[in-house]
């Protein structure tokens, strides 16, 4: 009959008038089935066997001893070579009763109509055809022994009564090693070795487990004792019921159970074997230290409740029915430990298949947590490289380019698709490099492992760039070269800032003009490329600029030195070499003329130049400068030799005051050498204590009182006789030494009053001379008051005396000094008192309380007569301006009469004490 399978028409009828078991499949599932069909199986309705397979409605083993779920697929597989295919098929009913049946498949369309003729198994026909079938069986039916000799599997048929075994097939004679007729005349029990109590329990297990097979152990004719599972079902024949047992050797399978036990056991990874209901069945060791559960903890739960972290176990039942449908799954998850602490976790579950069936799950966790932070911290290194500075291209072991990050490109122009799979070299012979630059980097990098330096390459743009390149290899545990790593830096940037390092490093910063480090290096080289020819080097110092400087501030001071070298260089030729030396101080070098003294023209140029003021913020400032000259080869043959000299002559110049131009000679050099070995002597004369301090007293010429005492230095040089203030003092002012020798002579002076007022002793004001050098110090005036303090003194202890330079200079800074210690009440005296409308004027500014007048106008060698008109003249105009007057210097009766009749209230003299130390001193002031 035609049975057509089509959405579109109603066969429910044609179906129905079918009386033979039918059942129709699609992809191997049952989607629709007879009522006959149904009754063969014993379902109470048809729609139960939908999406049932073959394998659900048999045992799990065919006769022939092939597993029912691979028989299926193999019957399957071979309908796909032809229309139809016949074949027997060994069924099971609801109540497990089992049946032997042909059956015919036949395609259509996507169909498959499979035709069940169970004659040989139904009940009812074995009644009524018993006698067919027995003879069937005694004279040798071809389709009986096809079903029953020539299955692999062997089958006995056993009298349940007598336990005899009343029929074997001949794969069950050669399993068990006997002859038909030997095994025929056996009892069951003389194969089966189980007790009866023995047997009754496993019957009881396979019915707890729903089994449809026993486990036993039967012994082989040898001897050999084996594990067999046995199928075994009911059979009438002539009203005689009989056993069918199908014996299966499970030996292996049971040797394979055991091999996979162990194999769990020693995995090194951890692993769960849960069953159908998702439970634990059993755990190995490393999944008790991975997840620090031990075995009974977990042991028929499951695991979603001790291992899943709350937010992930609906994900995890949606796994568990995944897997129940039969698919393998293979994912990373997040798991977490007894401690609460995440892991990150590689998850592999396989179903267990048996009898076609899933009967459980093998689940694999690999922590991969140390894995995940290496990934991490991969792509963390692939984000620091791509959004490197730097240029990074990694080159393969075949030396083509594999990746390049995006400074690279930046860089370069090339993006990743230019150039991947490029020879590297090919990069670097764009460059401008050589065959033999390219052999020494692969040299290099073969003996080192890496290369680094500096090479010039041209971009897409053919723009040439200069990088700074570092190579080196990435090697395998091996030891084998696996990759190469460019490092590249855009040098463009710093090239640009070495050449303006390049210029400020031979540059000044404020004139613009050659600094020091470069004018010697200059005229190093230059002598040295003109041996025989002559040169002149001038040193130029800008006189009065400190004062400038701190009077009118840095700003000033830097317009000035600017205006300088700019005025000079109006003078000079293209080939003369000028250069800022230092502060205010600058050297010239000259190629000298062989007919006339070049450096005696340029120099007067250099001074008229000078000769009109600065104008710098609509103020005038009037500039000169003392030039020092020496020559070459006459005076030094190297740079250094002619500034040293050349800045001698200039410090000459200085001094004299009268000539702005000095020429280096050799008793120059002489007189800085002393010069020199003052300065030296006198730092060494203060530790030894060479100083000594003498007090010559001032006294009341009319009433012959001691009113004050002037403080007089002596140096006792071991080495040489004692030397007065005078011929040590100027060259302490030029060197600076003379700040650290007036502190000494203000130190002693204190420590001598206040020895004097601790024992009782009311001592006279005391003075000191103060030079200009310390008056310039802006510090010098808080210095003083601070040393009174300590020293426990009162302003009018000490007198300070100043030169006549400093109030004919009149410098504001000098001035702010000198009215800053007349405000604390520090009392000062002039020495070398003149007279002046102006100098009197800015005397009175300055509160100077007294002055010294010098004894020269009582030199009676001079003309006397003039000389006392004009001291009468001094004194009185003194005491118009209320100064104290001291006249200093008288040595004789004669002297001291003319200061007398003068009216002069103050003399200081040898006539009248000469200089005395401090102790005789105290003795003074006692009597």
């Amino acid at each position: 009959m035609k049975f057509i399978l089509n959405k579109n028409r109603e066969y429910n009828s044609e179906f129905k008038l079918i009386r033979t078991p039918m059942i129709v499949t699609k992809n191997r599932l049952i989607k629709r089935a007879n009522n006959q069909a149904k009754e063969l199986f014993g379902f109470a309705k048809k729609n139960t066997l939908t999406d049932m397979k073959l394998y659900h409605l048999s045992p799990e083993v065919q006769l022939d001893g092939t597993y029912t779920y691979e028989k299926e697929i193999q019957m399957y597989e071979e309908l796909d070579e032809v229309d139809q295919l016949n074949s027997f098929w060994f069924f099971r009913d609801h109540l497990g009763e089992g049946f032997i049946a042909t059956i015919q498949l036949k395609k259509y369309h996507h169909h498959i109509i499979i035709t069940i003729n169970d004659s040989i198994d139904e009940d009812t026909q074995i009644e009524t055809n018993i006698e067919n079938i027995q003879h069937l069986y005694n004279n040798g039916s071809t389709l009986f022994r096809k079903i029953y000799d020539h299955i692999n599997s062997a089958i006995l048929v056993i009298d349940p009564i007598t336990s005899d075994i009343v029929e074997a097939n001949g794969t069950a004679v050669e399993f068990y090693g006997y002859s038909k007729d030997e095994l025929l005349t056996l009892k069951i029990s003389d194969i089966n070795i189980y007790s009866q109590e023995k047997i009754f329990n496993e019957m009881r297990n396979a019915v707890n487990e729903d089994r449809n097979f026993f486990l036993l152990k039967h012994k082989k004719a040898n001897g050999i004792i084996i594990d067999v599972e046995v199928y075994s079902f009911p059979i009438k024949i002539n009203q005689k019921n009989l056993l069918v047992s199908v014996i299966h050797d499970v030996s292996v399978k049971n040797e394979l159970q055991t091999r996979f036990k162990e194999m769990v056991k020693s995995s090194p990874t951890a692993i769960a074997i849960l069953d159908e209901d998702i439970t634990v069945v059993d755990v190995n060791e490393q999944f008790m230290n991975l997840f620090q559960y031990k075995r009974v903890d977990v042991l028929g739960k499951n695991l979603k409740n001790y291992i899943v972290p709350e937010g992930c176990k609906d994900e995890s039942s949606k796994k568990g029915d995944t897997l129940m449908d039969g698919f393998v799954i293979n994912e990373e998850v997040v798991r977490k430990r007894k401690d609460g602490k995440l892991l990150d976790i590689e998850l592999v579950a396989i179903p267990i298949l048996y009898n076609g069936k899933i009967t459980g799950i093998v689940v694999k966790y690999i922590d991969i947590t140390e894995k995940k932070k290496y990934i991490k911290q991969l792509e963390l290194y692939k984000k620091v490289f791509e959004y490197s500075n730097e240029g990074i291209v990694i080159i393969n072991d075949e030396l083509k380019v594999e990746w390049i990050n995006k400074a690279y490109t930046d860089m370069s122009g090339f993006q990743l698709g230019d150039i991947k799979g490029v020879e590297a070299k090919s990069i670097l012979e764009n460059s401008i490099t050589s065959n033999d630059f390219l052999c020494n980097l692969r040299d290099c990098l073969l003996k080192t492992g890496t290369w680094s330096g500096e090479i010039y390459t041209r971009n897409k743009d053919q723009k040439l760039k200069p990088l700074a390149l570092n190579v080196f290899t990435i090697e395998d545990d091996f030891n084998r070269v696996t990759n190469y790593v460019a490092i590249l830096k855009d040098l463009s940037e710093i090239k640009i800032y070495d050449e303006k390092l390049k210029v400020l490093t031979e540059k000044d910063i404020v004139t613009s003009l050659y600094n020091r480090k470069f004018f010697i290096n200059k005229v190093n080289t230059l002598l040295e490329q003109n041996r025989n020819e002559h040169f002149s080097l001038l040193f130029l110092d800008i006189d009065e600029f400190k004062r400038i400087n701190d009077s009118q501030g840095h700003y000033i001071g830097d317009k000035i030195l600017i205006n300088f070298s700019s005025r000079i260089k109006r003078t000079l030729g293209e080939n003369d070499l000028f250069a800022r030396y230092g502060g205010d101080r600058f050297v010239l070098l000259l190629k000298e003329c062989s007919l006339y003294n070049r450096y005696s023209l340029v120099a007067k140029k250099i001074l008229d130049s000078l000769y009109s003021p600065f104008k710098i913020d609509n103020k005038q400032y009037y500039v000169s400068t003392s030039i020092g000259v020496s020559k070459y080869p006459t005076n030094g043959t190297h740079a250094e030799e002619l500034i040293r000299n050349s800045e001698i002559a200039m410090e000459t110049a200085k001094e004299s005051q009268e000539n702005l131009i000095q020429v280096y000679s050799h008793g120059m050099k002489e007189h800085v050498d002393d010069a020199l070995y003052i300065v030296n002597k006198m730092r060494q004369a203060i530790s030894l204590g060479e100083f000594n301090l003498f007090f010559q007293p001032i006294y009341d010429l009319k009433t012959n009182e001691l009113v004050s005492a002037e403080t007089l230095v002596q140096w006792r040089d071991k080495q040489s006789p004692p030397s007065q203030p005078g011929s040590f003092v100027s060259v302490a002012e030029q060197t600076g030494e003379v700040h650290r020798f007036g502190d000494w002579v203000l130190q002693r002076v204190c420590q001598t009053i206040t020895h004097l007022k601790k024992d009782g002793i009311v001592p006279v004001p005391v003075s000191i001379n103060v030079s200009v050098k310390q008056l310039e110090n802006t510090f010098f005036a808080d210095s003083f008051k601070s040393t009174l303090e300590r020293y426990d003194l009162i302003p009018t202890d000490i007198e300070i005396v100043i030169s006549e330079h400093v109030v004919i200079t009149k410098q504001d800074d000098l001035d702010k000094t000198i009215k800053k210690l007349s405000k604390m009440g520090v009392p000062i005296i002039v020495n070398d008192f003149k007279l002046g409308y102006n100098w009197l004027k800015h005397l009175d500014k300055l509160k100077v309380k007294g002055v010294r007048i010098n004894h020269k106008f009582l030199d009676i060698t001079d003309d006397l007569s003039k000389n006392v008109d004009l001291l009468r003249t001094v004194l009185h105009i003194a005491n118009v301006f209320d100064l104290r007057v001291v006249i200093e210097g008288i040595k004789t009766e004669d002297e001291l009469a003319i200061v007398k009749a003068l009216n002069c209230q103050y003399g200081q003299g040898t006539i009248l004490h000469p200089p005395v130390a401090a102790e005789k001193f105290k003795k003074i002031l006692t009597h």
